[in-house]
């Protein structure tokens, strides 16, 4: 008889109702950081939460990048030590290894799609199906195909996962793919307000401008839509019909990239 169970991970730093939530509804749950967790970390750490009729409730109503669903038979302390050999990952040509969110449901599919077969599952281990719930978008996943050449309980060796550049590569450009994607409906989504909108490809000026921006280290994804979206406010709908000011403020000239894209945009108040 399975004893399959359903947990959270719900990171602190992006849900700040989670520890009002531990103790109003009091469920199972344990802290990822390696104790004595410091003061200061305590609201902001990742916690594994058994996922009670309360808490799934609660976690309904979230709209943040709360974190990753996982089920499992392992228990709390178990799945516990499993996870934090995740916490930190070794980027190429780097000597220390840096903290890695792989609950954030942002991340998760970047990561699984660059691990190898066994790598992932490694990262698996006692987790039979992974999963988010983030901005409409329902998505789980037991990858049996990828980890059935593999007997269940074996593990890696190595205490820290380690990524190749090809690794880091094919994460990078999944993300910026996944980002566009959702840049050009936010910028349609804000020219559907405008009763003179031209035919545009979204999806293409949405590229383009991303390709543009990255070309002058303007990477911040926040400026990157807040001046995408900028320029849709101002009936800009096309790459090509974009002020030649707009450039020559927003051009890389070894100054702050959100500074320089913030004054691009203030040259086209008035035009």
């Amino acid at each position: 008889m399975s004893n399959e169970k359903l947990y959270a991970i719900i990171d602190g730093a992006s849900e700040e109702e989670l520890m009002p939530m531990l103790a109003e509804l009091d469920p199972p749950a344990v802290c990822l950081y390696a104790p004595p967790v410091q003061p200061n970390l305590v609201d902001i750490a990742p916690y594994v939460v058994l996922v009670t009729e309360e808490v799934q409730e609660w976690l309904n109503t979230r709209e943040t990048p709360w974190g990753i669903y996982i089920t499992t038979d392992a228990d709390l302390k178990s799945i516990r030590s499993h996870l934090r050999k995740y916490l930190y990952v070794l980027l190429p040509d780097s000597d220390k290894p840096v903290f890695f969110r792989f609950y954030d449901p942002r991340n998760l599919w970047l990561l699984t799609s660059a691990l190898t077969d066994w790598e992932l599952h490694s990262f698996m281990g006692p987790i039979e199906k992974i999963g988010i719930s983030f901005e409409g978008n329902e998505r789980a996943e037991t990858f049996a195909e990828r980890r059935a050449q593999y007997p269940q309980d074996a593990q890696s060796t190595v205490s820290t996962l380690t990524l190749t550049e090809e690794q880091v590569e094919i994460m990078n450009q999944e993300f910026e793919r996944n980002f566009v994607i959702k840049l050009a409906q936010l910028m349609e989504d804000a020219a559907s307000s405008s009763a003179a909108v031209p035919h545009v490809n979204f999806l293409e000026y949405a590229h383009r401008l991303f390709d543009y921006f990255k070309s002058q280290d303007i990477t911040l994804p926040k400026t990157v839509r807040e001046t995408s979206l900028c320029l849709i406010e101002k009936e800009y709908y096309d790459f090509d019909e974009i002020p030649r000011s707009f450039f020559d403020l927003a051009e890389d000239d070894g100054t702050v990239g959100w500074v320089r894209a913030g004054k691009a945009c203030q040259s086209l108040i008035g035009l």
